[in-house]
């Protein structure tokens, strides 16, 4: 079992220097939780983030969720093998996904397997969007 701390992150809304200041405070690998490396926003391609200084990248697909394109449940591709590689890492760990909330993640699921089986897990990001207040226009 990995003993270190797995922090969950999405990058929307991010940019890459924030990936690289969490890496530096955490001591953290990161692991692409996402069933494609790739990304609508070329700077969050595989490409890219292999070459970030300082960042050690690694992309996991067993991680990914097999609905990301068809809007079906959350899902996880293959759990074990996705623990079995966080595990072999052996040190902090950080589980990137594109979700800018994580109650809309699909690693939400990684955590809570992670979190029933006693690991060390922090979430980086907000629950869930935040509701903007009812405004009313005064016209007079």
């Amino acid at each position: 079992m990995n003993t270190h701390t797995i922090y969950f992150w999405g990058y929307t809304g991010q940019k890459p220097s924030d990936l690289q200041a969490l890496v530096a405070d955490t001591c953290a690998v990161v692991v692409d939780a996402r069933m494609s490396p790739y990304s609508r926003n070329p700077t969050w391609n595989q490409s890219r983030l292999l070459c970030l200084p300082g960042v050690q990248y690694h992309h996991m697909p067993a991680f990914g969720n097999p609905n990301y394109k068809n809007g079906g449940p959350l899902l996880i591709k293959d759990m074990a093998t996705g623990i079995e590689f966080l595990d072999a890492l052996d040190c902090p760990v950080i589980i990137l996904c594109m979700c800018k909330h994580a109650d809309e993640c699909h690693t939400t699921l990684i955590q809570e397997e992670l979190d029933q089986r006693g690991y060390a897990t922090k979430q980086m990001r907000p629950a869930h969007k935040m509701a903007l207040p009812d405004m009313q226009i005064a016209l007079f």
